[in-house]
Formats: C-alpha cells, sequence, structure tokens
C-alpha cells in the first residue's frame, strides 16, 4: 500500500510528469524511462547534451536480473550509494536512447528507499540523474542547492530535508573499473 506521497508520485510518473525526488544520496530528476518525451523534458529541464546519458532507477534486484546480464555479479553489494553501468538483455527498443552509453552501456541503480516502492508499481525505471543543470557544481542535496528555475518545470518535489552530500559511485562491475568514485 502506497502512502499520500507514494501515490501522489506515482500519478505524476502515470501521467508522464516529472519529479523532484530524495534518494539514498542526493535528489534526482525522475521520470518514466519508457516515456520518450517526458525523458526528453528532463533533458531540457537540466539543459543536459543528448550524447550524455542518464541513469535509470530499478525497484529491487530481481528486476535488474530480469533486464541486463549481471550472472557473475553479486548485486547485494552495488545496493545503495552505486550506479552500475550494466548489459541490457532484450528489452533496448522500450528504453529512450538518451538512457543509453556509446557502448550499450545503461547505468543503472538500486537503493533502499521508498521511491523504489513507487517504482514498483509503475512498472517501469525512472530516470536517476541529479536535480541540477548539467556541469553544475552545486550538489543538490538539499531544496537550496537546487536552482528554482528548475523546480519551477517539474510537476511534482517531495523534499526530505538534508541528504547526503555526494552523488553515487560509477562502477563497471564486469571491468572492476570505477568511473566516478
Amino acid at each position: 500500500m502506497l502512502t499520500i506521497i507514494e501515490k501522489r508520485i506515482l500519478d505524476t510518473l502515470l501521467s508522464g510528469g516529472i519529479i523532484i525526488y530524495p534518494t539514498d544520496t542526493i535528489y534526482g530528476i525522475g521520470c518514466d524511462a519508457f516515456n520518450s518525451k517526458a525523458v526528453e523534458k528532463v533533458f531540457i529541464i537540466k539543459n543536459r547534451k543528448l550524447e550524455n546519458p542518464v541513469s535509470l532507477l530499478y525497484p529491487n534486484i530481481d528486476s535488474i536480473q530480469e533486464n541486463f546480464y549481471v550472472e557473475n555479479i553479486d548485486l547485494k553489494k552495488y545496493v545503495g550509494a552505486y550506479t552500475l553501468l550494466l548489459k541490457p538483455k532484450n528489452w533496448i527498443e522500450k528504453v529512450d536512447s538518451k538512457c543509453f552509453y556509446k557502448d550499450g552501456y545503461v547505468g543503472v541503480r538500486i537503493i533502499p528507499h521508498w521511491i523504489s516502492k513507487v517504482v514498483e508499481e509503475l512498472g517501469n525505471p525512472i530516470i536517476s540523474t541529479s536535480a541540477n543543470v548539467s556541469g553544475s557544481k552545486l550538489v543538490p542535496y538539499n531544496m537550496s542547492n537546487i536552482d528554482i528555475e528548475i523546480i519551477e518545470k517539474i510537476d511534482s518535489v517531495v523534499y526530505e530535508g538534508h541528504l547526503q552530500t555526494s552523488a553515487s559511485k560509477v562502477i563497471n562491475p564486469y571491468t572492476g573499473s570505477i568511473l566516478r568514485g
């Protein structure tokens, strides 16, 4: 059963809206990753170049195992403040191309947070990108670090106070390389 806030966020996502939501690290901007118009709007709001992909938030390990090649990866150790670069299995046509890195990888997160319950109810992953203008040095760990021009373009905002002060660590678990750490 979803709380009133979770239901409001779910309704926003189902209607193609854009949200600012808390994660286990910083505030993110998100939308239904299968809604190309909403994904494009996120890029416009962030002033993000199309060649800079965004990550996807999945609700749980099972959904990652179902959609990505992860047979030899211990996903339990990557729940939380990690973005994993993974190779997708068979659903490429459903995800907007703006979510893919040039080599075909997709940035994927699984977090121990209530937003994961909303993502599970939605039935699709959501975009998971920082709630700031691309290239900004401001880390969105609280609302005072989120540009008012961004907030004004968002359909639903959930504020949970001050969060951590750093983004997730980006890892390629196939090679062990750390791209951002």
